[in-house]
């Protein structure tokens, strides 16, 4: 799936070589349109749905045919589930509370699955964005996270997610992606001969 235009899809890139110039971290940026596919609550609320209208429709006289009564249960049903089931829809049923947790797992999912916690010196780090849930988060192993003064990684992290939420995506992108290139340089410097063991494209979900 591509979601974004192939001169965006540079500008990432070029930002993720142009930090990896700085320093031995590896970087690599993930993008997806949706955490999860969230099929349960939409539908319990399609049900829900279904089930109420009948029972309202029947109590205000408005129908009593049981026939009548079943063919608009199915009728609410039919309509209501896709319209549940829509994306921008879908997000805005589901708490927060789950969205967040659902992204957040997400993310850690992609952190082990491109290989960032198997670094040899553990300085591997994923920018990751979930457009459906708005959700930012950076996620550095161990060697790199250590490596940065503390309270460098959530004033990263605000910058990254206000531009997000704002539609800036590309330029949060590039923003994250400088500011923690220039606070990994200092104490995990690029030398000569290291190889680069992640590409540096943009992974798009």
């Amino acid at each position: 799936m591509t979601l974004m235009p192939e001169t965006d899809r540079e500008r990432i890139t070029a930002a993720v070589r142009a930090a990896e110039a700085k320093t031995r971290a590896e970087f690599i940026a993930v993008i997806a349109p949706r955490a999860d596919r969230y099929l349960a609550i939409p539908l319990l609320a399609a049900i829900a749905l279904t089930l109420l209208v009948p029972g309202l429709a029947w109590h205000a006289g408005l129908a009593e045919d049981f026939a009548v009564l079943y063919a608009l249960q199915l009728l609410v049903f039919a309509g209501a589930a896709p319209l549940f089931l829509w994306q921008r829809v879908a997000v805005r049923l589901v708490p927060g509370a789950i969205l967040a947790a659902r992204a957040q797992r997400f993310a850690r999912e992609q952190f082990h699955l491109r290989g960032l916690n198997a670094t040899p010196e553990c300085t591997g780090v994923l920018f990751f964005v979930s457009l459906a849930e708005r959700y930012v988060e950076i996620i550095a192993d161990q060697g790199a996270h250590a490596a940065v003064p503390p309270g460098t990684w959530p004033s990263i992290v605000s910058t990254f997610t206000a531009k997000v939420r704002t539609g800036q995506t590309v330029a949060g992108y590039e923003a994250a992606i400088a500011a923690v290139g220039e606070a990994l340089a200092a104490k995990l410097p690029r030398r000569p001969g290291d190889a680069n063991l992640i590409p540096d494209r943009l992974v798009e979900l």
